[in-house]
């Protein structure tokens, strides 16, 4: 069973809270062959959330995430959240070949050259893209995909979620959650 058919069988509603408005989705069947089970979208008034993807307004945003599940025609209120805006970094590293667990030890020592900010105050996570032409010193390397995310950020996402009453289950970085979607359904 594939990733896509674990996440449809935890049944999550996607949530895409974005400038314009909140929109939800539940989807069914399997990753061969997704359905759509509900969908609903509430806009948002201008600038409750500015063009970085800060919240200007909590309340009207909590307001709008529950009327969004008023209706019941959502089967669970466990939600997956997109990421976005200037609170999360993703970056392409390479580094000297190592094995997951010893980049993983290595992490934040390795992240801190890359991104804008204390690493005392991200949630970090990679990825392995694969191996890469070795160094001018001819060390063995390989590339890694790097996202961190300020964790007061994830904070208030997850609190902001949970005063409206959702559970959040995931929270995924914007562009990887859309591309995984076409990934799972066409590749």
């Amino acid at each position: 069973m594939g990733l896509f058919d674990s996440l449809l069988n935890r049944r999550l509603v996607g949530l895409d809270i974005g400038i314009s408005g909140i929109k939800a989705i539940e989807l069914g069947g399997s990753a061969k062959s997704p359905r759509l089970l509900a969908y609903n979208r509430v806009p948002l008034p201008w600038n409750a959330i500015g063009l970085d993807g800060e919240i200007h307004d909590r309340d009207i945003i909590v307001s709008a995430l529950r009327k969004l599940f008023e209706g019941g025609q959502f089967s669970t209120k466990k939600v997956a959240v997109g990421a976005a805006g200037n609170s999360v970094i993703t970056k392409k590293i390479t580094v000297p070949r190592m094995s997951s667990t010893e980049l993983g030890h290595q992490l934040y020592f390795e992240a801190e050259q890359y991104i804008p900010f204390n690493v005392a105050d991200v949630n970090l996570d990679f990825a392995i893209l694969g191996n890469s032409p070795a160094t001018n010193s001819g060390t063995p390397s390989m590339d890694v995909l790097i996202v961190a995310a300020k964790k007061e950020y994830i904070e208030s996402l997850s609190s902001l979620v949970q005063t409206a009453g959702l559970t959040p289950e995931v929270i995924d970085n914007q562009a990887f959650a859309l591309g995984n979607a076409f990934e799972f359904n066409y590749g």
